[in-house]
């Protein structure tokens, strides 16, 4: 339980009842699956008991890899993610830095190009938009609102996110066309550089598009950025694209391609940190 909430910071897990009547697990009873359990697998390691254990299922991986009709999909856990990166000494949630581009004048419900665009006659009260095809904003005025964005803030992440309330996923909610309040978190912008803008014909529209260099701590919602810039500077506005170049001191100028990878020549671009220039 400690693991839990003072360490991974998740409050998944609680004790309730007292004796031998005591019993740890989600509060009301509630499933591990609907809980705001993130499976960090720490509580599997940490049990005295040995009451929470993980599920074995190498052999059917392995029998599943081996299976050429079946094509293998593989999602690392976050627990090994951290494990990977504390084994090279590098602290959790390293920083990270994004290319993005960014549309202003209208809007999409996840913030991206996921969704449906929603366009300023949607939102009358978006009226700086009307006359982008002959009135920009200003390069100066938009590097004025990123700059006021850089800092320490208060995010409020997008509907359409992994992040559970109550047990449930925001994006199962978003999808259902419900709202549910989300409470805004801590992040960092150190950096929020506008490149260039201009003019663009986007769905028929011609809308401003922004090219940005964002350098932001871990958990920062570039999406909700371009929300939030968008807002400063009284109009609407979603990420259009998004690339990320650093993570921590690795760059992606340092990557490969993966379609220079095969079953034989994959191990002679394994790569220490040294190598890679990470100190």
């Amino acid at each position: 339980v400690r693991v839990c909430s003072e360490i991974q910071g998740v409050n998944a897990l609680s004790i309730s009842a007292r004796g031998y009547k005591a019993n740890v697990g989600p509060a009301y009873d509630m499933n591990m699956a609907e809980s705001v359990c993130i499976n960090c697998g720490q509580c599997t390691l940490f049990c005295p008991t040995a009451a929470l254990t993980e599920k074995d299922a190498i052999k059917e991986t392995f029998k599943n890899l081996n299976d050429k009709e079946k094509v293998c999909i593989v999602q690392i856990a976050p627990a090994v993610r951290v494990a990977i990166g504390e084994a090279f000494g590098f602290a959790p949630g390293m920083d990270k830095t994004y290319e993005a581009e960014i549309v202003l004048g209208a809007t999409t419900p996840s913030l991206d190009p996921e969704t449906e665009v929603i366009f300023h006659k949607s939102v009358p009260a978006h009226r700086r938009v009307e006359a982008y095809s002959h009135t920009p904003l200003r390069l100066d005025e938009i590097k004025a609102a990123a700059t006021a964005l850089t800092s320490d803030l208060l995010q409020i992440p997008p509907m359409y996110s992994a992040i559970k309330i109550g047990g449930r996923r925001l994006y199962k909610a978003a999808r259902k066309g419900e709202t549910i309040a989300v409470k805004p978190r801590p992040i960092t912008v150190y950096t929020f550089d506008i490149i260039n803008t201009s003019i663009e014909v986007y769905c028929d529209t011609p809308l401003q598009i922004v090219k940005a260099k964002v350098n932001c701590s871990s958990g920062t919602y570039v999406r909700a950025l371009a929300r939030d810039l968008a807002q400063k500077l009284g109009t609407l506005g979603f990420l259009r694209s998004l690339r990320r170049t650093t993570i921590g001191n690795f760059h992606v100028k340092n990557s490969s391609s993966l379609t220079i990878f095969n079953s034989k020549n994959w191990q002679t671009f394994l790569k220490t940190p040294t190598e890679m220039g990470v100190d």
